[in-house]
């Protein structure tokens, strides 16, 4: 297998070297930008300029891609597969482009890592595929022989190396999330215990349960986290902590709680109309809807997007569509509304608007400005704040072009 490191500022930030050692499969390891020789030998890469990476076929590389700003040049050259490293925003970028565009680049990708666990944690509540870069277990879970060296994997790496050797094959790799769900479940667990007062520790024992559908048993770490934030005077914790609760209860089935619960977490009008659809939804029958709506609302978009894609009604597409929005699924968004799946009165005008704004961005990234453009000004003609839209554009494709000129210039 044939790999191609897309770094953000050069080789020297990038963050997985070690990793580069545990790739399956692997043969040429290529690095766009300069590397030191003597990295080039102990990583067993070689670096390529700017210039030639252009020339060489990338269909028969996997590609790794630690920067948003490099979507529009790996996409126009149609890798094999794509394998996102997502980061936390430098001090140097715009945080909303960067993050958002770390979202476009996660819902491209095949496969994605990160070493932040606030951001994977994120991710897993969005997407399938999600896996943790960093951990605390000293434990040996196998070992991997490169070249002249043996090196002696820790929980984290020895699943990273099995979902990509899952991928290359062709195989699914989710059933490698749920191990590693396994793992930090535990480990949070068994810290509660040390630490049975620990807002933050409870909270996360309670989310790695629920992402393993073990609600019954995730519902008392989370109100014990929901308490020590009471007591110790974090009062904003109504949403972000007791409201998880009616997601849990929607996992288990029990539809009525979940609703109660959340009703009690809304204050604005909007919310409220929100429960007596529900609550509506419910009476007659639709508790997919419910559940689905609980989750999205409870910002579990895979959860919400597993329970709608079975369902084939417009309503059920109709949310579907709004998760993908939300997930940045923009080709899946198109997809729907190409098949004709949304109601007439779904396909409102800013139904349109938003359909033109995510086809352009989707033709800004495969590197066809001409029709990025015409969508984001067709969008202009029903909506003048879609102008916006170019600006963010123009901004992305300066941020990219500055981070290819860094990359031309160091080769």
């Amino acid at each position: 297998m044939k790999y191609m490191i897309f770094c953000h500022n050069g080789w020297g930030d990038f963050s997985y070297k070690r990793m580069l050692k545990l790739l399956p499969d692997r043969d040429e390891v290529l690095v766009v930008g300069e590397v030191m020789e003597k990295d080039e030998q102990d990583y067993d890469v070689c670096s390529i300029s700017l210039t030639n990476m252009l020339s060489l076929d990338l269909t028969e590389y996997t590609t790794i891609v630690c920067s948003p700003y490099w979507l529009k040049t790996v996409n126009s050259l149609h890798p094999r597969y794509m394998i996102a490293l997502l980061e936390r925003c430098p001090d140097d970028q715009d945080a909303e482009m960067w993050n958002k565009y770390s979202e476009l680049l996660a819902a491209q990708a095949d496969i994605v890592g990160t070493a932040s666990e606030r951001i994977y944690l994120e991710q897993c509540l969005r997407r399938e595929g999600i896996f943790l870069l960093s951990g605390e277990s000293l434990l040996t879970y196998g070992m991997v022989n490169h070249r002249h060296d043996t090196l002696f994997l820790n929980d984290y790496e020895m699943i990273w190396f099995e979902a990509l050797s899952s991928m290359n094959k062709g195989e699914r790799f989710e059933q490698w999330t749920s191990v590693q769900w396994e793992i930090r479940c535990k480990y949070y667990v068994d810290l509660v215990a040390t630490y049975p007062f620990h807002a933050t520790i409870s909270y996360l024992a309670a989310t790695y349960l629920y992402l393993l559908g073990r609600s019954s048993d995730a519902g008392m770490y989370l109100v014990n986290s929901f308490e020590q934030m009471v007591l110790h005077d974090y009062l904003d914790c109504l949403e972000s902590h007791y409201r998880f609760l009616s997601s849990m209860a929607a996992q288990v089935g029990d539809l009525e709680k979940a609703i109660r619960i959340y009703a009690v977490s809304v204050y604005s009008e909007e919310d409220q109309m929100k429960v007596i659809e529900m609550r509506n939804w419910l009476e007659h029958g639709k508790d997919d809807l419910v559940k689905a709506e609980i989750f999205r609302l409870n910002e579990d978009y895979a959860s919400a997007i597993r329970t709608l894609k079975p369902l084939n009604t417009s309503e059920s597409k109709s949310l579907l569509r709004d998760n993908y929005v939300q997930t940045y699924r923009y080709e899946d968004v198109l997809r729907l509304k190409e098949e004709g799946s949304l109601s007439h009165e779904k396909d409102s005008e800013i139904s349109l608007v938003d359909s033109l704004l995510i086809r352009g961005t989707i033709h800004m990234l495969h590197n066809r400005p001409y029709e990025a453009v015409t969508a984001i000004l067709t969008a202009t003609t029903v909506e003048l704040s879609a102008l916006r839209w170019l600006s963010e554009m123009s901004s992305y494709e300066e941020s990219a072009e500055r981070m290819l000129r860094s990359i031309a210039y160091e080769s």
